[in-house]
């Protein structure tokens, strides 16, 4: 019933995966998934076109600089006065 406007979600979680979870949340049915973007520590080179190929919609390498965050969320946001 919730709605999100993106998801933030963790590559190393406790049970499954982010890359796990991202492709259950996409065989999910009559659910429009939000841009997913997938927080790593892992930022060695080449990891961000794999995480793109795995269905992420963006990638952030932890530690998370401000300036990068804002950026992703005004490319997709840009359009919203909140921001």
């Amino acid at each position: 019933e919730n709605k999100y406007d993106m998801i933030f979600m963790d590559h190393m979680m406790r049970e499954m995966d982010g890359i796990e979870t991202l492709h259950k949340l996409k065989k999910l049915d009559g659910y429009v998934i939000p841009p997913v973007v997938v927080l790593t520590a892992n930022a060695i080179s080449g990891m961000r076109e794999m995480y793109l190929n795995e269905g992420f919609d963006e990638y952030l390498s932890k530690p998370i600089k401000p300036y990068e965050l804002s950026s992703l969320i005004k490319k997709y946001f840009s359009d919203k006065k909140d921001i």
